[in-house]
Parts: C-alpha cells; structure tokens; sequence
C-alpha cells in the first residue's frame, strides 16, 4: 500500500521522457502534489512551479526507457544538477527512499 502511494505521488519521475507527452496540467498536478509530500512546516525540498519546467525540459535529453538513477547518473555526468535543480533533488529523494518488503511465510 505505502509503495503505491509513493508512486502514484512520485510517479512521473519513473518515466521523465513521456512528460513530453502528457499535458502541462497534469504534469504540474503532480509536481504540486510531490512539493506537498517534501514539505515540512515552512521548508521545501522542491519549488513546484521550476519542477515541472525542469522536468519538461529535461525530458528532451533523456532517452525512453530511462530509469531514475540513469537520469540522475546523467545530471552528475554533464554537470547539469544546479541547471535542473529541482529535479536532481526530487530524484536523490526518490532514489533514498526506503522500499517495504513483505514476503509471505505461508
């Protein structure tokens, strides 16, 4: 349950190149709902209204297929991360997430 809430908040970081693809509403929809998840009190980890210019922007440089450690990996690389700020740290955070495992003893 708790991993698929986490997608379904921070979802399109999962497939950075198809942001091309969906409209600017729902794009920035979702960068709303992701600040709210990264905000505590009065900090933000995000600005909602660079991210979704950031990540639109960055979608043109990404290959399809892309995973998030490849686009950050990428960042690093071609020493992008304070040219999509918002973005490097929207994916350092998803990528530090801890992942719930279950497994069943039956």
């Amino acid at each position: 349950m708790q991993l698929k809430e986490q997608s379904s908040i921070s979802g399109m970081l999962y497939d950075i190149p198809k942001l091309l693809t969906i409209p600017e509403e729902d794009l920035h929809q979702q960068c709303r709902a992701l600040e709210t998840v990264l905000t505590h009190e009065d900090m933000r980890n995000i600005d909602v209204s660079d991210l979704g210019d950031q990540l639109k922007a960055l979608s043109r440089y990404i290959s399809a297929g892309s995973t998030p450690k490849a686009v950050l990996k990428y960042l690093c690389t071609n020493k992008m991360t304070t040219l999509f700020q918002n973005a490097f740290v929207a994916l350092r955070i998803l990528l530090t997430l801890p992942v719930p495992v279950a497994t069943s003893l039956s």
